[in-house]
């Protein structure tokens, strides 16, 4: 596994995540994942889920195509749409959850 990928993907879900104004806990029930799964992944405690759960949890939240595509590409997956592909690697995070 990609330890750079797995904290960028972390990082990633927990911003969009916060910005979506979604808790840990409502989108631990609406992919059908506990809680502390969602902790884990968020607090790079273990490795990003699979794809189709990296597309769930676009959806959950509610995430653009360019939004999904960064949480694929952080978690390791080709994206979804080919003209993101050359997103660089270094994903932008917003720094309010850099405090």
């Amino acid at each position: 596994m990609d330890t750079t990928s797995s904290k960028q993907f972390g990082l990633l879900l927990k911003q969009y995540r916060y910005l979506k104004g979604i808790s840990q806990v409502e989108l631990a029930f609406q992919i059908t994942y506990s809680p502390s799964m969602i902790s884990r992944w968020e607090s790079l405690r273990d490795k990003p889920p699979t794809r189709e759960i990296v597309a769930q949890i676009g959806r959950t939240l509610n995430l653009t195509t360019e939004e999904l595509d960064e949480l694929l590409l952080a978690a390791g997956y080709a994206p979804v749409s080919p003209s993101t592909s050359g997103l660089s690697p270094e994903i932008k995070l917003s720094p309010v959850l850099l405090l």
